[in-house]
């Protein structure tokens, strides 16, 4: 139930966004008696108006996560639980070096691998295009909207999905489709299930945000390096499908490779949590 709440409120705070998005863009034409449908919305504004949501719902979350939850299970005397599943552990600088190189090249695999089937994105990278250069909407792609979907599907979804006693792999996997679900479009929802699903392997190996949102963040940042410089993927614009195809699937495995190191316990670890790869 909490899970689905917290995708609600997702949902919800993302229909907020577009509208106040509508209100910054259309002011002057909505007393004109226009429909919702005839109005367009300016992408800097949707920006805008995403940065401010999302500012917002992290500092709730954050004062939820930390502050309420923990005094609501004190004054309702509930049996105490580790903040995120099991004891949160901090992840050696190399580990947090393998989840970027993963994600970055599964990232990288992926959008190769995909190439050839044309998915449509619904015009989100026309509209990611036209922020790439506003610095709020920079801000938004590479750090607030992270750190708010990892609030969300991984602090949230994942973790309320294991203490319902799912198993680790699963509750990543369900965490994962609600990501790509958010997306709405194929384009974006492939590379959101395979990546989500990482990022939750990731949050239950150390049972906090410390590695997983490094790794979201660097996904994003990679995405928008790509539409700064297209130009350096133009040579494989002439790759026949299946040379696509291959290398895609090399750096899959490389990533896929580097996601288990990133996953392996460390000497150190105070405990070795059981994931199901």
């Amino acid at each position: 139930m909490k899970a689905l709440l917290f995708f609600l409120l997702f949902v919800v705070s993302q229909v907020v966004a577009g509208l106040l998005a509508i209100l910054f863009s259309q002011q002057s034409r909505l007393g004109q008696g226009v429909s919702l449908e005839s109005l367009t919305v300016q992408p800097i504004a949707m920006g805008t108006a995403m940065f401010v949501v999302d500012c917002l719902l992290c500092v709730g979350l954050a004062l939820w996560f930390y502050r309420l939850e923990p005094r609501w299970k004190r004054l309702t005397a509930t049996p105490s639980e580790d903040a995120f599943v099991w004891k949160s552990q901090r992840p050696r600088p190399r580990q947090i070096f393998f989840a970027v190189l993963a994600v970055i090249l599964l990232a990288f695999g992926l959008s190769l691998v995909l190439e050839p089937f044309h998915l449509s994105d619904n015009g989100m990278q026309t509209l990611f295009d036209a922020m790439k250069y506003h610095p709020l909407c920079v801000l938004l792609l590479v750090l607030v909207g992270p750190l708010t979907e990892e609030l969300i599907f991984r602090a949230g979804i994942v973790r309320y999905l294991r203490q319902r006693h799912l198993p680790s792999w699963l509750a990543a996997a369900v965490a994962a489709l609600a990501f790509a679900v958010v997306h709405q479009n194929w384009a974006q929802a492939v590379p959101a299930f395979v990546l989500g699903w990482i990022f939750g392997l990731f949050y239950l190996r150390t049972g906090n945000l410390s590695l997983c949102l490094p790794a979201h963040i660097a996904n994003n940042l990679f995405a928008l390096g790509v539409m700064y410089f297209p130009q350096v993927f133009h040579f494989m614009e002439e790759w026949s499908a299946g040379a696509l195809f291959a290398l895609g699937a090399l750096h899959i495995g490389l990533g896929l490779h580097n996601v288990r190191r990133a996953l392996r316990p460390t000497s150190s670890s105070p405990f070795t949590p059981t994931l199901c790869l």
